[in-house]
């Protein structure tokens, strides 16, 4: 593959993805190995490679993919220089519908996992703290009076009440996220739906307009 080719390669830019400058000067820095030294190209090392994950970054499965057909030395021909956008040179529209709707599916998903996590875990020190609490209280209210221990007592039912109803409003989120998710998946198939639909009608209107 050309030189120019390898650093003037585009991705698909994704919510979560590799970082964009990481991944270019590695290009870049790949793009100039093989000008002065192709032989010298480490083709394990290329589909090894790996790149910090962050937002809004270049498609992960398109990046890999890329840096292996490097390593196996395939330059593709035609292909070599195609990107995402590109697929009109091959007539298939729908070359990377696939990696798109799953890269859109994960990236919800890890959502979805990292706010549940997150909101779990404040729930977990909420409670901690709330029985950590209505117990020192409780220690104190037996020392003093029983009144007091009673007192105790309510503190403990609210706090448990309130991180019970924080847990409803967690789960509440989650089943939300998994809605949305399960939404984005449905629009995404009906697109690919409607695209292959389209893409059998078109012939016959062709031949249509020719007759």
């Amino acid at each position: 593959m050309d030189p120019s080719e390898i650093e003037g390669r585009e991705f698909t830019v994704a919510i979560r993805g590799y970082d964009q400058d990481e991944v270019r000067a590695y290009l870049r820095e790949l793009a100039d190995q093989c000008r002065n030294d192709p032989a010298g190209v480490d083709g394990a090392a290329v589909a090894s490679r790996e790149f910090v994950v962050g937002l809004r970054g270049y498609e992960r499965d398109e990046v890999r993919a890329f840096l292996q057909q490097l390593a196996s030395g395939d330059g593709g021909g035609e292909h070599a220089g195609a990107d995402h956008e590109g697929t009109a040179a091959t007539g298939d529209p729908f070359a990377l519908l696939g990696t798109e709707v799953a890269s859109v599916l994960r990236q919800a998903q890890e959502a979805a996992q990292a706010t549940t996590a997150a909101a779990e875990a404040d729930a977990a020190r909420r409670i901690a703290e709330a029985e950590a609490e209505a117990g020192r209280l409780l220690d104190e209210a037996r020392m003093a009076a029983g009144d007091v221990a009673r007192e105790a007592d309510e503190i403990r039912a609210r706090a448990q009440a309130d991180a019970a109803e924080r847990l409803d409003e967690i789960r509440r989120l989650q089943r939300h996220l998994l809605e949305q998710l399960d939404q984005a998946a449905r629009t995404i198939e009906g697109a690919r739906a409607d695209l292959a639909a389209a893409g059998e009608a078109a012939p016959e209107g062709a031949s249509s307009s020719v007759g």
